[in-house]
């Protein structure tokens, strides 16, 4: 009869200690909650550019949330000797079941910590590319561009991207420190058109649209600070000639902002009409079928008409 006293005390206990954890996991909730947002309204009050505070809102977040779950949890195993032991014994299953949630927070972790790419940048992984808008512990988000729109233009969908792929696909970033990118335009005039003079019209025109850039662009090149290997590249257009079929091609090479490509190229082309337009000597090839007739052949006919 002793023995039920017993138990009874041992349930009480238990009982006892449950709702003591409970409180102090409540505790470390509201303490974590007042303190994130004693953090947030600091920042918003001397942090004036809108990105920074969406920054600070999801780093905050995981950062708490990240150093709750880990508060939580010691309080809940406190019957292990220490945190490490009980990860160690779990470690096994875990990396099995969640292998994929894992490596996308160390993904997440890689982007916090080297910085391959942040909020506001223009990627391409894989096959898709876009406009980073968010960064989250598991994944981040792009505003997509390409696809069925021409000129690195927005679709309106916005993609979603597992951490995890930093690892495994390959990724280019337009947006560099020098935020510039080279495109090339090709245009054809007929052989019978005055081609140096053609050449000498576009060359005025793309470097009077990239001479705004290219001062701006060779001294950030000067006082890049040795992130990569840049030291050879100089931003200067140009225009460069060869033959096709249906006539003299140049290939105008120029650089432009990396969201601009489709406007930079309407300029460009806007202004190549306009200028081609007021010459007599420079007409637009385009493909075309020429028939030639032997003099002998000719002559053979006229005399057979006879």
């Amino acid at each position: 009869m002793d023995s039920i006293p017993k138990i009874e005390d041992a349930i009480a206990g238990l009982q006892g200690e449950m709702i003591s954890k409970l409180i102090i996991t409540v505790a470390i909730v509201i303490i974590l909650s007042i303190l994130r947002t004693l953090v947030l309204r600091l920042i918003q009050k001397y942090a004036k550019n809108p990105r920074i505070r969406f920054s600070a809102k999801k780093i905050t977040l995981n950062v708490t949330f990240i150093f709750g779950f880990f508060w939580i949890l010691s309080v809940w195993i406190n019957e292990f000797q220490s945190l490490f032991t009980f990860l160690g014994l779990i470690s096994a299953g875990v990396a099995v079941a969640l292998k994929d949630p894992i490596v996308n927070i160390f993904g997440w972790v890689f982007l916090i910590w080297r910085h391959p790419f942040k909020v506001g940048d223009r990627i391409q992984i894989g096959e898709q590319a876009g406009d980073i808008v968010d960064i989250r512990l598991f994944q981040f988000s792009m505003m997509e561009i390409g696809n069925w729109v021409n000129a690195d233009q927005y679709t309106g969908r916005i993609i979603n991207v597992p951490n995890s792929h930093i690892f495994s696909m390959q990724h280019s970033l337009y947006s560099t420190d020098l935020e510039m990118l080279w495109d090339e335009l090709d245009i054809t005039v007929s052989f019978e058109s005055n081609h140096k003079k053609a050449k000498a019209l576009l060359e005025d025109i793309v470097y009077d649209y990239n001479k705004i850039f290219t001062n701006k662009m060779n001294t950030d090149l000067a006082n890049e600070d040795g992130k990569f290997a840049l030291d050879s590249i100089r931003f200067n257009p140009g225009v460069y000639t060869e033959l096709k079929p249906s006539g003299i091609n140049f290939v105008v090479r120029y650089f432009f902002p990396y969201k601009e490509r489709r406007k930079a190229k309407h300029e460009i082309v806007e202004q190549i009409i306009e200028a081609f337009g007021k010459t007599t000597d420079i007409e637009f090839a385009y493909p075309t079928t020429r028939f030639y007739q032997r003099q002998e052949q000719s002559e053979k006919t006229k005399f057979n008409t006879d």
